[in-house]
């Protein structure tokens, strides 16, 4: 049962939303669900007792559905205007029909905090919310009083019980489910705290990293301009020509390190929002993309068994695939490179896998490779920045998931993925409320 609670109040959410706006559409899809059910259970009584379904119960509990509809479609302000404007109405349709006592006129109440939490930010729309709330209240207080000789609710004691109770469990959830937005809020919070702790450790470093790694190609550039220059004066072409192809690579090489550091770094500020990704299509693509590296270095790739689809972005997930298949190129010597790509499932989660034939790394260098700037070769032996693996890291585990390697020199390495099953990401929302 709290898987499918999960997904209902989950309704519309994405990971790219501030976290407010998350607690605003949890909020108003709980009460949407929990008004469905209590319309629904003041219908069944209606049918056990009078054997007649009214319009306004219909009303009231249909009326809600339109509400989550509208949250999942990204309609939020839509949900919101009908959910301030709307219920009211529903409200005063149902006193119409059965009439009420003094308690359930509570309700009114829930509305007006309910304008209050959705419309935090607009004043001008939470004032005409709340105004429209207490007019329907006293139109349906005035009809009461003066429209009915007796009240029928005095006459259906089960009936009155219900809308009482329901009237006192709506108020109740309402404090329940405010409370547990601002412990949500506070997790999110601490999280993104440590988020931003992880961040300033990661600039730091970059700082460190960029008075070396960016220094060198630049120093080299300013170095050999010099001997191009001396060179072209003393009409030594040839020479000049070695230093141009130095300059070049260098240049090549300082302006890869910018691209992916810059790629990493803003990679936390992307708000693409995930859908279900084909993997096998992912990979098909890649080796597209690079097939003519394929030929040239005689490469083959396996690909065991059909992938599995997943919640991801899809250009995330190609900027992964992609790094992991050309380190695999990459790093080794072999006449015939061999990729193998495999998966399974246990539990709530893939297990995907990359196996390459490769030059293989040192067990001591496991966790170190996906740390940013760590290179664990030459740069002359094997060209690269140091951020392919850094940031397939920030990819999957945006996803949920994790990533580790094992490996041995001279044989090659795996790579293993940990991602979420469609049905663990989509139940996985809400973990914290």
């Amino acid at each position: 049962m709290k898987h499918y609670w999960d997904l209902i109040i989950n309704l519309g959410i994405y990971d790219w939303q501030e976290q407010s706006e998350v607690a605003r559409i949890r909020l108003l899809n709980k009460l949407a669900f929990l008004c469905i059910l209590f319309a629904a259970l003041l219908l069944v009584v209606r049918l056990c007792t009078t054997l007649e379904a009214l319009p306004s119960n219909l009303f009231a509990t249909f009326y809600p559905c339109l509400i989550l509809y509208l949250n999942k479609k990204e309609n939020y302000h839509k949900a919101r205007i009908l959910a301030c404007f709307g219920y009211p109405i529903a409200i005063f349709l149902i006193i119409l029909d059965e009439g009420a006592a003094l308690g359930e006129f509570s309700i009114f109440l829930v509305l007006i905090v309910l304008a209050f939490i959705l419309f935090d930010n607009n004043k001008k729309i939470r004032n005409i919310a709340i105004f429209w709330t207490s007019l329907v209240s006293f139109i349906s207080y005035a009809y009461v009083y003066f429209g009915y000789e007796v009240n029928p609710v005095a006459s259906n004691f089960i009936g009155t019980l219900v809308l009482f109770q329901s009237c006192v469990l709506v108020l109740s959830y309402m404090i329940i489910f405010y409370q547990k937005e601002v412990l949500f809020k506070k997790k999110q919070n601490e999280k993104y705290l440590l988020d931003l702790q992880k961040k300033n450790l990661e600039l730091e470093k970059f700082a460190f990293i960029s008075s070396h790694d960016l220094k060198v190609p630049l120093k080299n550039i300013i170095g050999f301009s010099k001997l191009t220059s001396s060179s072209l004066k003393d009409s030594n072409i040839e020479s000049a020509a070695d230093y141009i192809d130095i300059i070049h690579t260098n240049a090549r090489r300082m302006d890869n390190l910018i691209e992916d550091t810059l790629e990493i770094i803003s990679y936390d500020k992307k708000h693409s929002k995930s859908k279900k990704v084909n993997l096998n299509k992912v990979v098909d693509q890649i080796i597209e993309m690079i097939s003519g590296t394929i030929q040239e270095q005689n490469v083959t790739i396996i690909k065991h068994k059909k992938l599995p689809k997943i919640k991801a972005i899809k250009s995330d997930m190609l900027s992964c695939f992609k790094n992991l298949i050309e380190n695999a190129i990459k790093y080794n010597e072999r006449e015939n490179p061999i990729i193998e790509i495999d998966f399974s499932t246990s539990g709530e989660n893939h297990y995907i896998t990359f196996k390459d034939n490769g030059i293989g790394i040192k067990e001591n260098q496991y966790d170190a490779i996906f740390e940013m700037y760590q290179r664990l070769v030459r740069q002359d032996e094997y060209e690269g920045t140091g951020l392919g693996l850094p940031i397939c890291k920030k990819i999957i585990e945006k996803i949920g998931g994790k990533i580790w390697v094992e490996s041995k020199i001279g044989e090659g390495s795996i790579f293993y993925l940990k991602v979420p099953t469609l049905i663990k990401e989509e139940a996985m929302l809400l973990q914290e409320g």
